[in-house]
């Protein structure tokens, strides 16, 4: 792109545009995160006007097949309703192979705003017939696939969302299709989760998880952060000679870090001493509860039986309503018996059942060096690794890097 703008060649953009929204949306899957996705439909719409001004039909039609799927999966389909119009005025693009795909998505996502589902389901077959039968059209076959997904998951239809769901999968995994078979793990967690099969939701999960992690080291995504911050240090190059005044002001905001930390420990030991009393008034809390000893030492096993044998609890979401779901009782009683029984709360509890599923992960000979540490922290059911970092550290008493060295260190 720099030498396009620095040797005007102003027509090879588009490409490049399309090339930059195909890697941001492999990078922002395998993440899951929210900003590589926005950049992907900023290079994605990009493509599509810039491609629209040269008569680049087939690079046009590209990345408004690319943006018209980000945006249908996102439940976003109002915000390309002029890509759409301007699509649609295109008659030159008719002799374009790709352009009866593009036109039946369009035409699915027209009748998806209007809730007309059936009709929707149509255009998308009509979609993955407009294919010839060559694998190398496959990524546009899978994203036909997405689309009957998306039309039964507004139904909430979960069972037929899961046979086309099981048919992306099996599609990616035929064709060496590494991002989609990511997604469609992903997904078929999620469906499995929605229709009540929390078992299976958790398998995909996991199986996602370490897909992921496999694909992130195979082709060292991880890089394209790299890049991006190499290149954000070059533009700010000019900046950067202010080298002194940026000291000056880290070592300002440091000091002013520590003075409220000092501040914030007194009025925190302050706050704990006042608070004190009222912990001990444990007992008092729960003197109107209709539980007898019997019923909490029943339910005790119920919730010991979960944490210890159902692998649902190192889902991300699993939460005290769902442990109080498996053990057939009620929120309040299920909180009552951890806190009076365990001697702690359900978050503690189950922070410290993750933590010793992620040691049993470090632990395995077969396994240790196989995954990095955000996957260890997904694969537990933690959200972001700083997380997993800190409740590691709580319970085990050091860092998980630390205890990963100790483990190399025994196995050497």
């Amino acid at each position: 792109m720099k030498l396009c703008q620095q040797y005007d060649i102003n027509e090879e953009a588009p490409k490049i545009y399309v090339e930059q929204g195909a890697l941001l949306m492999t990078y922002a899957t395998q993440k899951r995160d929210d900003r590589y996705f926005e950049q992907a439909e900023e290079a994605y719409r990009k493509a599509f006007w810039e491609a629209r001004r040269y008569s680049q039909w087939h690079t046009m039609i590209t990345a408004f097949i690319n943006l018209g799927n980000r945006m249908f999966s996102s439940n976003r389909i109002d915000s390309i309703q002029q890509e759409i119009e301007a699509f649609k005025s295109c008659t030159e693009a008719r002799h374009e192979y790709n352009y009866n795909y593009a036109y039946y998505l369009q035409e699915g996502l027209g009748y998806m705003e209007k809730h007309d589902y059936d009709r929707a389901r149509k255009a998308f077959r009509k979609q993955m017939h407009s294919l010839p039968p060559n694998d190398r059209y496959s990524y546009l076959l899978y994203g036909a696939y997405a689309s009957m997904v998306k039309s039964f998951v507004y139904e909430e239809r979960y069972d037929s969302a899961i046979v086309y769901e099981l048919q992306m999968l099996d599609l990616a995994t035929r064709t060496n299709m590494k991002d989609g078979q990511t997604v469609a793990l992903y997904d078929l967690s999620e469906m499995y989760r929605l229709s009540g099969d929390s078992l299976r939701a958790a398998e995909y999960y996991d199986q996602a998880l370490r897909h992921k992690d496999s694909l992130l080291n195979r082709n060292k995504l991880d890089e394209v952060g790299v890049m991006q911050f190499v290149q954000q240090l070059e533009a700010n190059k000019s900046e950067l000679h202010g080298y002194k005044r940026y000291n000056l002001y880290i070592s300002c905001l440091l000091l002013l870090v520590v003075g409220i930390g000092v501040v914030w420990f007194f009025v925190g030991k302050r706050r704990l001493a006042k608070e004190l009393p009222a912990a001990t008034t444990s007992t008092e809390k729960y003197m109107r509860s209709t539980l007898d000893d019997e019923t909490k030492e029943s339910l005790k096993n119920k919730i010991q039986e979960v944490f210890e044998h159902n692998r649902e609890i190192f889902t991300p979401n699993f939460n005290l309503d769902r442990l109080s779901e498996l053990c057939e009782s009620k929120p309040k009683y299920v909180s009552q018996v951890i806190n009076q029984l365990y001697e702690t709360n359900f978050s503690s509890l189950l922070n410290l059942y993750r933590i010793k599923e992620a040691c049993r992960i470090i632990d395995d000979k077969d396994k240790v060096g196989n995954y990095t540490l955000e996957a260890i922290a997904g694969l537990v059911g933690f959200k972001s690794r700083a997380t997993f970092h800190t409740t590691f550290k709580r319970v085990m008493g050091q860092t998980p890097g630390e205890y990963i060295k100790s483990v190399h260190k025994k196995m050497s």
